[in-house]
C-alpha cells in the first residue's frame, strides 16, 4: 500500500507542473534538486527593429550544471512602455527604447537587455529609410549591403560640444565597416527656430570623441535637410561654422541714448565667409554702469549723461559701440489749464509739464515764462498770473526752445453782493432744491478758513444763525450731529445717536435743526435747539431701512421722505405732530419740493410720476406719469428741482427731463445726463458726459459746456449770480458764467453748501469737512 503511494503522489506532482508550465515540456528531471541558476536563450544579439515580437527561453539548472524541466518561471518588464513580456516568455515591444526583461523561478532571477529602435530594412539593390519626422535619414547605395540588414536609428546620447546644433545627433546601426569609397549619404534636418543659414552648417561625424565636419555638406533649403557622403556608419549631428568677427546691429544711428531711454542692440556673428551666424552665445558689457546699463539681451538702458563703450562677446570674438547719454530733448509743452479766466486783481497758477515725443513727462526741465500781453496779464518765474486788465492775453511757458501756452482771460472785477443771498437750509439750498443762492461774488477774495475732521464721512450740511449743522454717514457706525461755529469750525454742541442704523442729512428753520433717523426702532423725525442741542421734537415715522435726503422746513411745518413702503409726511414744526402722510412708490435718497403751497414728490417703481400735494392737507393735487421711467435700483440719487418757468426738473437713469406743471405733462427730456439739477436765471446746469452742461431752462437746448482738467464733474452744482460751484472726486473748481471758464479751484471735493455768510462748506468723504470763505 506504501508503495502505491508514492507512485500516487509523483503521478500528482507531475500532473501539476504540465497544468502550471515550467522551463520544458521534456518532462520531470530531479524534481527534489531546487534551482541554482538560470539563463534566457533566443535572446537578440544586438538592437531590434521597434515593433518586433518574439520569445525568450528560460534555462534552469541545478547545482551540478544538469538542466531542469517543470520549474515555474515568472517574467516582468522594467518598462512597459517600450515593452511587454507574456507569462510565456514573448516579448512584445512597443515603443523605441531600452528595456530589461527578467525571468525568475525559484527565487532565482536573470535578465535580458533590449534595445528598440526606429528603423527598417535595406537590401543589396540599396534605397532610403529616415526616421524620426525625417530629423535623420540613410540612403544606401546599391550592393553595398550583401543581403538584407536592418539599419537603426536613435538619438545620440552626447556631451554638448562647441558648435553641435542640439537636437540634431543621431546613431546609425550597424557598424558596417569604413568602406574606400562612398557607401551612401547621411541626411540631417536642422531646425527653422534657430534661425541658422544653411551656408554655415555642415553634418559632422563623431569619431574618437571629436565632431569632424564633411566639406562636401550640401543644404536642401526646400526640406531643411542637409546631406553629406558617407563611408561609414555611426553617429552623426550638425555642426555649426565658428564665429569668425562680429558686429553690434541696431545701433542708434545719432549715436545717442537718452538719459531714461533705451536702445536693443543686436550681436551680429559672422563666419568665415561672411555668413550670418543667429543663436550664439553672446555676452554684453558696460564701460560705466552709472552712465548706461546693458543687459544679457543687448538692452541698454541711459541712467546719466555722459559717454559709455558696450562691448559684445560672442565665441571669443568682440565688438564695440560707443554711445552718448543724454537728456531726453522737449517735444513739447503742456500747461494746466489750457484756458484760464481770472478777475483783474486776481492771481492764478498754471503749471508747466515738458513732454518727450510720445508725450511723457520729464522732469528737471528749466521753463520760462512769459505773457504776450502784459498790460492785461503778467506771470512771474513760477507760473503764477497777475490779472491786470480786461482782456485776454496768451501766456506762454518755453522749454529748451519748445514752447506751449494757456489762454487767459482777464474779467472786470465783479461787483460784490450778498444783500439778496439767503440761508442753505436744506438739500441743494431751499424749499425748490434749485441750489442757487442770489449773490455776485468776486473769486479773488476766496481763501479758506478751516478744516475739521467730523469722525465719519459727513452727510451735506445745513447752515443758519452763524453755525453750520452736519452730520455723520455712517453704517451702523459713528452717528453723530454737531453745530460748529461757521467761522472758526469749533464745536458747540454735539448728538451721539449710538450705533444706530443711520443718521440723514439736518436742514435748518426758524431756531430749530431738524433730522431723519433710521432703522425699525430708531426712525423719527428729531428737533434740536440751534443754540444748545436740546431736544424740542422726537416724533416717530415708518421707515424700511431707507435714507432720506434732508427734511424741507416752512414757517409751521417740516415735509419729508419716509413711510414702510414708501411715502411722503408732513410734521408741524412746533410739536411735532404728524399732519397727513402721503403714499408714494417705495424709494430712498429724496425728499419733497415745496412751491407755492403745493409738496412734489418724484418717484419710479411700479407707477413712475410726479406726484403733486396740497401742502396743508395731504390730499393728491395732480400727477404726471413718466412712461420711459428706467429702473436702475431703490435709490432716486436726487429731487425734484423747481424752476422759474412753471416746471420741475430731474435728471434719473442718464435723462434730463422737464415737467410742466401747468400743462401737466412732460415738456421735453433729453438724453445723457446725471446727478441732480441746479437752475438759476432760467438755465439749468447738470452733469453731462464727466463734464458741466449749460440748457436753456425753457427747451432743453445746449448753451455751454466745461470740462473739468482731471476726472468727471459729480454735482451736484452750486450756482451763484456770476459763478458755479462744482465738484470732481478730487478737486472743487469756480467756473465764471459768461466766460465759462475756470477761476478758482481747491484741492477737496464733497458735497457743497453755500451759507448766506458767504462760506463754502465741503463735506468730504475722508470725513473732513472744509470751509472756504467767499467774502
Amino acid at each position: 500500500m506504501r508503495v502505491k503511494l508514492v507512485a500516487r503522489r509523483l503521478q500528482v506532482v507531475a500532473l501539476l507542473a504540465s497544468v502550471l508550465g515550467g522551463c520544458s515540456d521534456k518532462g520531470v528531471t530531479s524534481p527534489g534538486e531546487p534551482v541554482a541558476s538560470l539563463a534566457i536563450a533566443d535572446a537578440p544579439a544586438g538592437p531590434v527593429i521597434a515593433g518586433s515580437m518574439f520569445t525568450l527561453r528560460p534555462i534552469a539548472k541545478d547545482a551540478s550544471g544538469n538542466e531542469l524541466f517543470g520549474r515555474r518561471v515568472s517574467w516582468s518588464s522594467s518598462d512597459t512602455s517600450v515593452a511587454k513580456v507574456s507569462a510565456a516568455g514573448t516579448v512584445t515591444d512597443i515603443a523605441p527604447g531600452s528595456v530589461t526583461i527578467t525571468a525568475s523561478c525559484e527565487r532565482v532571477e536573470q535578465s535580458v537587455s533590449l534595445d528598440f529602435r526606429v528603423g527598417g530594412v535595406l537590401d543589396a539593390s540599396g534605397g532610403t529609410l529616415s526616421a524620426f519626422g525625417g530629423s535623420i535619414a540613410l540612403s544606401l547605395l546599391p550592393k553595398v549591403l550583401a543581403g538584407s540588414t536592418n539599419i537603426l536609428f536613435r538619438p545620440a546620447t552626447v556631451a554638448a560640444a562647441g558648435n553641435l546644433v542640439p537636437g540634431t545627433a543621431f546613431e546609425i546601426a550597424p557598424d558596417l565597416g569604413t568602406l574606400a569609397g562612398t557607401l551612401g549619404r547621411v541626411g540631417v534636418h536642422y531646425p527653422l527656430a534657430r534661425g541658422f543659414d544653411a551656408k554655415s552648417l555642415k553634418v559632422a561625424r563623431l569619431r574618437d570623441g571629436v565632431w569632424r565636419p564633411i566639406a562636401a555638406t550640401v543644404a536642401d533649403t526646400m526640406t531643411r535637410m542637409l546631406w553629406a557622403p558617407v563611408s561609414e556608419l555611426g553617429t552623426y549631428g550638425i555642426l555649426t561654422a565658428p564665429v569668425d568677427h562680429v558686429t553690434i546691429g541696431n545701433v542708434p544711428s545719432s549715436g545717442k541714448v537718452y538719459i531714461g531711454g533705451s536702445s536693443q542692440l543686436v550681436a551680429q556673428p559672422f563666419d568665415s565667409a561672411g555668413n550670418r551666424l543667429t543663436d550664439r552665445p553672446a555676452v554684453w558689457a558696460t564701460s560705466d554702469s552709472t552712465i548706461a546699463t546693458v543687459a544679457s539681451t543687448g538692452y541698454v538702458r541711459g541712467v546719466r549723461g555722459g559717454s559709455v563703450t558696450i562691448t559684445l562677446t560672442v565665441e571669443g570674438k568682440s565688438a564695440t559701440a560707443t554711445l552718448a547719454v543724454t537728456p531726453v530733448p522737449v517735444a513739447s509743452v503742456t500747461v494746466v489749464p489750457a484756458t484760464l479766466a481770472i478777475y483783474a486783481g486776481q492771481t492764478a497758477t498754471l503749471v508747466a509739464t515738458p513732454r518727450d515725443s510720445i508725450g511723457g513727462a520729464l522732469s528737471g526741465r528749466v521753463v520760462t515764462w512769459s505773457s504776450a500781453d502784459p498790460g492785461v496779464a503778467s506771470v512771474d518765474a513760477n507760473g503764477v498770473v497777475h490779472g491786470l486788465a480786461a482782456g485776454s492775453a496768451r501766456i506762454g511757458a518755453t522749454a529748451e526752445g519748445v514752447t506751449g501756452g494757456a489762454s487767459v482771460q482777464v474779467l472786470p472785477t465783479p461787483v460784490v453782493d450778498w444783500t439778496r443771498a439767503s440761508e442753505w437750509t436744506t438739500y441743494q439750498g431751499n424749499a425748490a432744491h434749485s441750489g442757487y443762492v442770489d449773490a455776485t461774488i468776486d473769486p479773488g477774495q476766496f481763501h479758506p478758513l478751516w478744516t475739521v475732521s467730523i469722525g465719519a464721512a459727513p452727510n451735506p450740511v445745513t447752515a443758519g444763525d452763524g453755525r453750520v449743522f452736519v452730520s455723520t454717514n455712517s453704517y451702523f457706525g459713528t452717528q453723530l450731529l454737531e453745530a460748529l461755529d461757521a467761522l472758526t469750525g469749533a464745536v458747540q454742541w454735539t448728538k451721539d445717536f449710538g450705533p444706530i442704523h443711520g443718521v440723514h442729512p439736518p436742514a435748518y428753520g426758524s431756531g430749530t435743526v431738524w433730522v431723519t433717523t433710521s432703522g425699525h426702532a430708531d426712525s423719527f423725525l428729531w428737533g434740536f435747539d440751534a443754540a444748545t442741542g436740546a431736544v424740542r421734537v422726537k416724533s416717530a415715522y415708518g421707515n424700511q431701512w431707507s435714507r432720506y435726503y434732508a427734511p424741507v422746513v416752512t414757517g409751521d411745518a417740516v415735509y419729508m421722505a419716509g413711510g414702510y413702503y414708501g411715502g411722503m409726511y408732513a410734521f408741524a414744526s412746533g410739536d411735532g405732530a404728524q399732519r397727513w402722510f402721503f403714499q408714494t412708490n417705495q424709494y430712498d435718497q429724496w425728499t419733497p419740493a415745496l412751491k407755492d403751497g403745493v409738496a412734489y414728490a418724484y418717484t419710479g417703481s411700479y407707477s413712475p410720476k410726479l406726484s403733486a400735494v396740497d401742502a396743508s392737507t395731504g390730499s393728491q393735487t395732480f400727477e404726471i406719469p413718466d412712461p420711459d421711467f428706467s429702473w436702475n435700483g431703490w435709490s432716486m440719487d436726487g429731487a425734484l428741482a423747481l424752476g422759474t418757468q412753471n416746471d420741475a426738473l430731474a435728471a434719473h437713469d442718464t435723462r434730463l427731463l422737464s415737467f410742466d406743471l401747468a400743462a401737466r405733462a412732460i415738456r421735453w427730456q433729453r438724453a445723457g445726463f446725471g446727478g441732480q439739477v441746479t437752475v438759476a436765471a432760467n438755465v439749468l446746469y447738470v452733469a453731462g458726459n464727466g463734464d458741466l452742461r449749460a440748457l436753456a431752462e425753457v427747451d432743453g437746448s445746449p448753451l455751454w459746456s466745461w470740462m473739468p482738467p482731471e476726472g468727471r464733474v459729480t454735482g451736484p452744482i452750486v450756482a451763484t449770480d456770476n459763478v458755479l460751484f462744482v465738484t470732481t472726486s478730487a478737486n472743487t473748481y469756480a467756473i465764471d458764467i459768461a466766460s465759462h471758464r475756470q477761476v478758482w479751484s481747491y484741492p477737496a471735493a464733497g458735497a457743497l453748501a453755500l451759507s448766506s455768510q458767504g462760506i463754502l462748506f465741503i463735506s468730504r468723504p475722508d470725513g473732513k469737512l472744509t470751509a472756504i470763505a467767499l467774502r
